[in-house]
C-alpha cells in the first residue's frame, strides 16, 4: 500500500507510543487513525466533533448502514476500508 511519507512525523509522544501499540497489535496504523491524529491540534481536534457527529449522528441512518454505505465508497474508490 503507498503512503504519504508525511504521516510518518508530525506526531506528539503519546501519539507516536499510542501508534506503536496499534503497529506491534496489528501490524499496521490504519489510515483513519494516522489521518486523525496528524497534528492533532492543528486538524484532528476540530474535525473528529464534525466527522463523529456526520457518521454517528445520522437522524436517518442507523450505525449499519452508515457502515455498509463507507464501505461501499472506499471499494468503488479503490480504498482499503
Amino acid at each position: 500500500m503507498a503512503r504519504l511519507a508525511v504521516f510518518e512525523h508530525g506526531y506528539g509522544p503519546l501519539q507516536r507510543l499510542l501508534l506503536s501499540v496499534i503497529r506491534r497489535l496489528v501490524g499496521y496504523v490504519p489510515d483513519p487513525i494516522l489521518v486523525m491524529s496528524y497534528r492533532r491540534v492543528i486538524f484532528g481536534r476540530q474535525f473528529a466533533p464534525l466527522l463523529h457527529r456526520a457518521m454517528r449522528k445520522s437522524k436517518h441512518w442507523t450505525v449499519a448502514e452508515v457502515e455498509v454505505m463507507a464501505a461501499w465508497v472506499a471499494k468503488n474508490s479503490g480504498c482499503e476500508y
